[in-house]
């Protein structure tokens, strides 16, 4: 679990959701959310008005979110490195996982649904 003062790495530069949250494979629903909650807040527009990438970073992180938030989508992106199931039908559609992509739903509703677990924010502050 990363806690305040705790070292975090986050690569946005990354097409691995799991280095976009700076997570390990064997992160816990809990550990993925808190990480996510830092990502956001460190990548958050608000955060850096004068950083014309920080909308960009900060949906990416929310799309790595997503991602791995999700086990169905978990589970297809660790057997497959591939954010989708090659189905381009699908929210995510026939993406390449060298691709960024963004999240299906808004970054700013993602970010609002983690705030309200205020356990998952204090841990994280």
């Amino acid at each position: 679990m990363l806690l305040r003062g705790d070292h975090f790495s986050t690569d946005v530069n990354s097409s691995d959701p799991y280095k976009i949250l700076g997570v390990s494979k064997k992160a816990d629903a809990k550990e993925i959310k808190a990480a996510y909650f830092k990502a956001a807040k460190k990548y958050h527009p608000d955060m850096n008005p004068n950083d014309p990438t920080a909308k960009a970073k900060f949906q990416k992180v929310a799309y790595a979110f997503e991602i791995l938030s999700d086990e169905k989508s978990r589970r297809r992106y660790d057997s497959t490195g591939r954010t989708d199931a090659g189905d381009t039908s699908s929210s995510y559609g026939a993406r390449d996982r060298h691709q960024y992509q963004q999240p299906n739903r808004d970054a700013e509703e993602i970010f609002q649904s983690v705030w309200d677990d205020v356990n998952i924010v204090k841990e994280a502050w």
